[in-house]
């Protein structure tokens, strides 16, 4: 890996993706945490998210992503990798999870799959946030939001109906250090 390349060179050996999420940032981000020192002070919160994001596109991403999703298809695998951190609105809100463009990423990957469905093309969807989809808010979001607390989640929830509706096949990845579960649902 050359010096100041991040990632890049020894990611696109093959078809990787990085979200983020808050082992990148802090728990809570955008909103004042109680285990990060700084995080409720404005300048102090933005230097901070400004470092964090600089070092994601950097080493994750090896490159800088405004749209906040990426997306990937292998064969009937449809993949959309949305970021579900870095835009948020802060906690006082709880309106949104992602900017317009990754709200847009999912409505063009739920039709892309639509018409693959229609037109009886195999067509595989995998959706990939940082944080569970099946959860419900706690006393606990307090220190950490999840998807669900925020009124922005409907958006992929009825992404994810409509799928099922429509008989189309949704992998849904996550991943946490903390937590190791496997859950199936049948709609």
């Amino acid at each position: 890996i050359r010096p100041g390349s991040g990632l890049r060179s020894l990611l696109t050996l093959a078809p990787t993706d990085c979200i983020p999420d808050d082992h990148e940032l802090w728990n809570n981000y955008p909103s004042r945490s109680p285990t990060m020192g700084g995080s409720g002070d404005p300048v102090i919160s933005k230097r901070l998210s400004d470092a964090a994001r600089a070092l994601y596109d950097d080493y994750q991403l090896g490159g800088p992503n405004p749209s906040g999703a990426q997306e990937l298809k292998i064969g009937p695998l449809h993949m959309l990798f949305a970021d579900t951190r870095f835009n948020r609105t802060s906690k006082t809100t709880l309106d949104g999870l992602f900017g317009v463009d990754t709200e847009k990423a999912l409505v063009n990957w739920k039709n892309a799959l639509l018409n693959a469905h229609s037109a009886r093309q195999l067509a595989i969807g995998v959706l990939a946030c940082g944080q569970i989809l099946l959860d419900e808010p706690s006393l606990l979001d307090g220190l950490d939001a999840n998807l669900q607390s925020y009124r922005q989640f409907s958006v992929i929830t009825d992404t994810m109906r409509q799928l099922a509706n429509a008989g189309v096949p949704v992998l849904f990845l996550s991943g946490d250090i903390h937590f190791s579960r496997v859950t199936a649902a049948t709609y």
